[in-house]
């Protein structure tokens, strides 16, 4: 159903009514991937706007943003290629969940809305966090284990690598507090509104997560068998070095046994909020 107007009051636009919120390197680009494939949902392009999440974007990077991104009606835009058969409509801006402002402003636009959340072991996703941001070029210390001891430092502003793109991005223990991210969120909207995915489970079964994740939707199942994993993380050279965009990079090394305990052992309390909230045995990602 086409609802709502401009902010300029000049044209009818389909309002987006859910969200893939985060967090990054959970999974959210095949999920969005998969929905996006069912002939009942829209998803924007780009799949992360970063409209409510702006105040995490960089000054460079509003100044080099597209209209999308600075203004409700720019975002709304993106939603004109809905069509009626597209009942859910949405973005999956990874932003969102670690951002509260965003949250806040998504209730006051869509107090309904449905919010998928996407969960991974902290100790897993700060690796991945990492490598991606050494991959894109914004993330300049190769060596994570040096990147996270330059935290305190970013946050006065020192240290800061120049194609800086959110604020908090090289904030790594702060990207990966998922426990106090979802204990916002669920003080912001009702828990039947929110539906959490873990990536242990997208990986095992994605089918079975995909029937779910449309149950909460209240979409039916629309047969779908593809669950090709998108967003991989990339390693040296990579597809875009491969056809001479960027010149290859040398392999990111694995982080020692040791880092990876001290990383378990920083994110126990927030693993531990996870369990608490979601009714989850997350045993496997406490300190070994």
């Amino acid at each position: 159903m086409r609802q709502g107007a401009s902010s300029k009051g000049t044209r009818e636009v389909s309002r987006p009514n859910f969200f893939i919120i985060g967090a990054p390197k959970c999974g959210t680009t095949s999920l969005a991937r998969y929905l996006g494939g069912h002939p009942h949902v829209f998803i924007t392009n780009p799949k992360e706007p970063c409209y409510f999440s702006r105040s995490l974007t960089t000054e460079r990077e509003q100044r080099r943003s597209k209209a999308c991104h600075c203004s409700l009606d720019g975002y709304l835009h993106l939603f004109d290629r809905a069509k009626e058969e597209h009942w859910l409509r949405g973005d999956a801006t990874t932003r969102n969940l670690r951002c509260e402002p965003a949250l806040l402003e998504i209730r006051a636009l869509v107090p309904d809305a449905r919010l998928i959340v996407m969960l991974r072991d902290p100790a897993e996703m700060v690796p991945s966090w990492h490598a991606q941001k050494v991959h894109e070029r914004q993330e300049v210390e190769r060596d994570l284990e040096k990147a996270w001891r330059l935290e305190d430092s970013r946050r006065r502003g020192e240290n800061l690598p120049p194609r800086l793109k959110a604020t908090d991005a090289f904030q790594y223990s702060q990207v990966a507090r998922l426990g106090t991210q979802v204990e916002r969120l669920l003080e912001i909207f009702p828990r039947e509104q929110v539906h959490a995915i873990f990536m242990d489970d997208l990986r095992q079964d994605p089918r079975n997560v995909y029937l779910r994740t449309l149950e909460f939707l209240g979409l039916s199942d629309d047969g779908q068998q593809d669950f090709e994993v998108h967003n991989k993380r990339r390693m040296s050279g990579g597809i875009l070095s491969a056809v001479g965009l960027r010149k290859p990079q040398a392999p990111i090394a694995a982080i020692s046994p040791q880092f990876e305990d001290e990383l378990r052992h920083h994110f126990v309390g927030e693993v531990e909020k996870l369990e608490r909230i979601l009714g989850r045995d997350l045993q496997s990602w406490k300190p070994r």
